[in-house]
Protein backbone atom coordinates (compact mmCIF):
# COMPACT_ATOMS: atom_id res chain seq x y z
CA UNK A 1 0.00 0.00 0.00
CA UNK A 2 2.65 2.34 0.70
CA UNK A 3 4.52 1.60 -2.37
CA UNK A 4 1.29 2.35 -4.08
CA UNK A 5 0.77 5.83 -2.24
CA UNK A 6 4.52 7.64 -3.56
CA UNK A 7 3.20 6.08 -7.03
CA UNK A 8 0.07 8.45 -6.90
CA UNK A 9 2.16 10.76 -4.92
CA UNK A 10 4.88 10.97 -7.90
CA UNK A 11 2.06 10.87 -10.74
CA UNK A 12 0.16 13.85 -9.35
CA UNK A 13 3.36 15.69 -8.93
CA UNK A 14 4.48 15.24 -12.49
CA UNK A 15 0.80 16.56 -13.78
CA UNK A 16 -0.43 19.69 -12.80
CA UNK A 17 -1.58 18.74 -9.26
CA UNK A 18 1.31 18.63 -7.53
CA UNK A 19 1.39 21.56 -6.07
CA UNK A 20 -1.18 21.62 -2.61
CA UNK A 21 -0.66 17.32 -2.84
CA UNK A 22 0.04 16.16 0.49
CA UNK A 23 3.46 14.69 0.34
CA UNK A 24 4.74 16.32 -2.85
CA UNK A 25 7.55 18.17 -0.91
CA UNK A 26 9.09 15.76 1.19
CA UNK A 27 8.66 12.56 -1.46
CA UNK A 28 10.13 9.11 -0.21
CA UNK A 29 10.95 10.28 2.50
CA UNK A 30 7.70 11.14 4.40
CA UNK A 31 7.06 9.82 7.71
CA UNK A 32 3.01 9.85 7.59
CA UNK A 33 1.28 9.14 4.37
CA UNK A 34 -1.28 11.20 3.14
CA UNK A 35 -3.82 8.14 3.17
CA UNK A 36 -3.58 8.56 7.16
CA UNK A 37 -4.10 12.25 7.59
CA UNK A 38 -7.42 11.91 5.17
CA UNK A 39 -8.30 9.20 7.35
CA UNK A 40 -8.11 11.08 10.41
CA UNK A 41 -10.16 13.90 8.41
CA UNK A 42 -12.93 11.73 7.89
CA UNK A 43 -13.32 10.50 11.07
CA UNK A 44 -13.00 14.00 12.92
CA UNK A 45 -16.19 15.16 10.15
CA UNK A 46 -17.84 12.17 11.30
CA UNK A 47 -18.19 10.81 7.64
CA UNK A 48 -16.07 8.01 8.90
CA UNK A 49 -19.24 6.67 11.53
CA UNK A 50 -16.93 3.66 12.59
CA UNK A 51 -13.61 2.91 14.43
CA UNK A 52 -11.58 1.16 12.18
CA UNK A 53 -8.46 0.90 10.61
CA UNK A 54 -8.09 1.54 6.68
CA UNK A 55 -6.56 -1.89 6.40
CA UNK A 56 -10.11 -3.27 8.47
CA UNK A 57 -11.90 -1.14 5.71
CA UNK A 58 -10.82 -2.00 2.67
CA UNK A 59 -11.31 -6.24 4.33
CA UNK A 60 -14.89 -5.34 4.97
CA UNK A 61 -15.48 -3.91 1.11
CA UNK A 62 -13.58 -6.81 -0.15
CA UNK A 63 -15.87 -9.27 1.74
CA UNK A 64 -18.96 -7.14 1.02
CA UNK A 65 -17.83 -7.08 -2.69
CA UNK A 66 -17.66 -11.46 -2.31
CA UNK A 67 -21.03 -11.69 -0.56
CA UNK A 68 -22.83 -9.01 -3.63
CA UNK A 69 -21.07 -11.28 -5.99
CA UNK A 70 -22.23 -14.31 -4.71
CA UNK A 71 -25.93 -13.47 -3.46
CA UNK A 72 -27.88 -12.01 -6.29
CA UNK A 73 -30.57 -9.03 -5.23
CA UNK A 74 -33.81 -10.56 -4.57
CA UNK A 75 -36.02 -8.03 -6.45
CA UNK A 76 -33.55 -8.87 -9.59
CA UNK A 77 -35.81 -11.15 -11.19
CA UNK A 78 -33.22 -12.59 -13.50
CA UNK A 79 -31.26 -14.30 -10.61
CA UNK A 80 -34.48 -16.52 -9.55
CA UNK A 81 -34.48 -18.11 -13.22
CA UNK A 82 -37.27 -15.78 -14.51
CA UNK A 83 -37.17 -14.82 -18.23
CA UNK A 84 -37.69 -11.18 -19.81
CA UNK A 85 -41.36 -12.16 -20.56
CA UNK A 86 -42.53 -12.97 -17.39
CA UNK A 87 -40.52 -10.28 -15.78
CA UNK A 88 -42.71 -8.34 -18.32
CA UNK A 89 -46.11 -9.98 -17.55
CA UNK A 90 -45.19 -9.55 -13.81
CA UNK A 91 -44.34 -6.04 -13.97
CA UNK A 92 -47.16 -5.50 -16.35
CA UNK A 93 -49.61 -7.13 -13.51
CA UNK A 94 -48.12 -5.50 -10.37
CA UNK A 95 -48.42 -1.62 -12.36
CA UNK A 96 -51.87 -2.17 -13.77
Amino acid sequence: MRRLEFRLIDSLKKGDAGEGTLGSAAGHELKRLPSTVYWAMVGAWRIRTRDYSPGEFFANAARLRDLVANNPATDDPESRGVTSEEAEYLTDRITA
